[in-house]
This record gives C-alpha cells, structure tokens and sequence, in this order.
C-alpha cells in the first residue's frame, strides 16, 4: 500500500443507513419520487436508474430516504453474497426511497461514491461479510458491526479519481469480451437446437405413440426418499439432474441400497432408459448409462424404449426436440407448477423411420453435439475468466498496485 494512503472504517468514512424522512419535509404529498426495488441493484455496472412512485405519502413511512450518489447494497441472501450493489441517479425530486433490505452509504467529502462503490465490489468484503451472515433460517443479513468496522484503504482524491477510471476501462473491456462470448455460447445452443428441430420435421415418416413404441412407461414414487449423507452406487434422478439430454450430477442425491429397493417396484431402471421430468423443469430428458444403479426422484417418469421398433438415443432426441417439447407445452395443466399428465405423455407423438435413418440422425446429431460442447467450453470459460480477472483487478486497486 502507498505511504499516503489511509485505513479507515467505513463508520468513520460513510454515513450508514441515512435516517428516514431526512428530506421528505420539503416535498408535498402528490410529488413523485423515486424508487430502487432491492432485485434493480446491479453487479458492477454501478449507476441505477430509479423507478418511479406516484405519491409520497404511499411509501415515506416505510422507506430509507437517500441522494444522489448514495451506494445501495444488498444486505440478504443471496443478493449479497452474489454482490448486488448500486450509486442512486437523477433521483426524482432529489430524494429516493428503497427496500430495507439494503443498506444505504452516503459517503463523506474524503471518498469518491465511485471508489466507495468498487471498495464493496471487492472479494474481501464480500467473503469475509459471509462469515457475519445472522439469521438462524431463510434469509440472513450482514451484520451492522460487520459493515461499520471494515477497514478500506482511502487514498487522497486524487488518486481515486485514477483508480475509478482505470477499472471503468478494464472492467468495460471485460463486459465487451463477456457479452460476445454469452452471445456466441446462446449462438452454439441456438445452433444445435435448430439442428434437433430440423431433424423432426420431415412429415413423410410414420406417426407413433409413445406407448406403442415402449415396452414399459412408469410414473415414479410419488414420496421423497430417504437420501444418504455420502454418495453411494444409488443416484436417485430428478428434474434437476436433466441437463439437456445429459445427466447433471453436481446436485445428485444417492441413497442407501435399502431405500433404492423401496423405489424400484414398479420397474428396475437399466442402461438405455429414458428419465423424463414432466412437472416443474418439464420437457428435459436423458438416456441411462449402465454405471450405477438409478432410481427415479419426483417428478419424473421411466420409459423404456422398445428396441425392436425404435433406437433408445433416437426417442431421446425425439423427446428432448422441439417437435415432442411443443406437444408437452400443449398439455401442460400447471396453473401453479408446470407439469403434463402421464396419460398424456404416453400419447405424445413420436416420429419413427427406418432403422437406418434413425441410425443416420442419431450419429449426425452425436456429432454436432460434440462440436456444440466444445464451443460452449471454451465460451463458458472465456466469461469465467472476465469474472476471475474483475475480482483480480479489484484486488490489486486496494492493494495499491494498480
């Protein structure tokens, strides 16, 4: 750190939490005045504009007044630990009101609203205030001590005013190359998917119910099973592991060998099984492997294809396509929870050609797919990297090394 740089707490430094209708005394009941919801706070793209309240009256008991220039940021879970933070702008009548799930910091003459901002956008202050999360269940929120007795480095204006600049420059650079990249990785979905879709659009082929071309079609348990503290050869599948068409197995819940028996009743699902959710996250799909014992989770239903009539990769294709996915948005009965019926899901209609075309698509689609992952790779990790790099430019500003 630089020999004319300062280390204060944001107490001595900030006015935190300005006190309530500070201001609304010089407005009258019918002005408008301006509104920051909690969910509007942004994650580095500092200034928020404002939404925008008929009467004062509606909100001046229930709201925390601020100005222009005042950092907002987000004190529950998990909008804090995401880094949801904002600077107020042209404020209608000069004055704001937002959520009191934030808290508010004017900052005093010795710090730019600019540098104050980054200051909160830094890993340090974010992982540490983790630690002073309160709150027993649902939503926690940071600690008032936490926030007056962290320590930033406070260097002379000057010097801020470089700071800010600097990092508006690289973090700018960063959101063109993030923003290229999430467009080329909707681009490479985009690209498969119309691919899927043109795959089962010829009219010519014969027409099949679903139930017509399974051997077997069950519904899972319709009870939430006892799951084991440890992974285990038993994956209980639900609607969040469908990915798709590919088996997510960063949220896979397993259970002992005493309650996969409990769950597999109806039918013992085995390699080449279709799992398919029907309710919430309705639609996705994926085909079993033959590398552990699966049982189905709520919400989900087991097909097993008839191999004789149709090719099990192929009829995965088939479901997970626009095609079949736009007969389920057809059926769907969810006012609440999206869901389709069984019933209707051993009605859907499912294209079937020869062997040797569904051989033909099946390898074709393989392919493309394998592209399609590797392209979104390499994107995904292009924006990893844009995050990785702002956290590291942040560390270095407060370090003194920028």
């Amino acid at each position: 750190m630089k020999k004319d740089w300062e280390i204060k707490k944001l107490g001595d430094v900030c006015q935190i939490r300005p006190s309530k209708n500070e201001t609304t005394k010089f407005l009258k009941d019918d002005d408008n005045v301006s509104f920051f919801p909690m969910e509007d706070l942004q994650i580095m793209n500092y200034y928020i504009e404002p939404k925008q309240l008929k009467k004062l009256k509606e909100v001046s008991g229930s709201y925390t007044c601020f100005a222009n220039g005042d950092v907002l940021l987000a004190k529950v879970t998990p909008c804090f630990e995401n880094g949801k933070l904002g600077i107020a702008n042209n404020l209608e009548n000069g004055v704001g009101f937002g959520s009191s799930e934030y808290i508010v910091f004017r900052p005093s003459n010795r710090l730019l609203c600019e540098y104050l901002y980054y200051s909160l956008a830094t890993p340090d202050f974010r992982e540490n205030g983790k630690k002073h999360l309160l709150g027993a269940c649902g939503l926690k929120r940071l600690s008032k001590d936490y926030v007056n007795e962290y320590k930033i480095p406070v260097p002379p204006l000057e010097e801020q005013k470089r700071i800010v600049k600097i990092l508006d420059e690289k973090f700018a650079q960063l959101e063109t190359i993030k923003t290229n990249a999430q467009t080329n990785l909707q681009n490479a979905k985009d690209l498969f998917q119309s691919q899927l879709a043109k795959a089962f659009s010829n009219t010519t082929w014969e027409k099949k119910r679903l139930f017509e071309i399974c051997q077997n079609i069950v519904d899972c348990p319709h009870t939430t099973p006892k799951k084991s503290v440890v992974p285990t050869d038993y994956p209980c599948i639900r609607t969040s592991e469908l990915k798709n068409g590919e088996i997510d197995w960063s949220t896979m819940q397993y259970l002992e060998k005493e309650e996969y028996l409990k769950r597999i009743t109806r039918l013992e699902p085995k390699e080449n099984d279709i799992v398919y959710g029907r309710e919430g996250t309705f639609g996705d799909a994926v085909l079993l492997p033959n590398t552990h014992h699966f049982s189905l989770g709520q919400r989900t239903m087991l097909l097993r294809p008839n191999s004789d009539i149709i090719n099990p990769k192929f009829l995965l294709k088939a479901i997970i396509s626009p095609y079949v996915y736009k007969q389920a948005l057809e059926k769907n009965n969810g006012c609440g929870v999206p869901h389709v019926n069984v019933a209707d899901v051993k009605n859907f209609i499912i294209p079937v050609p020869s062997a040797e075309i569904q051989k033909r698509i099946v390898k074709e689609l393989d392919s493309l797919s394998e592209k399609v992952k590797v392209l979104c790779a390499i994107y995904e990790n292009q924006i990893a990297d844009c995050e990785e790099l702002k956290q590291s430019y942040l560390c270095k500003a407060f370090a003194g090394e920028l």
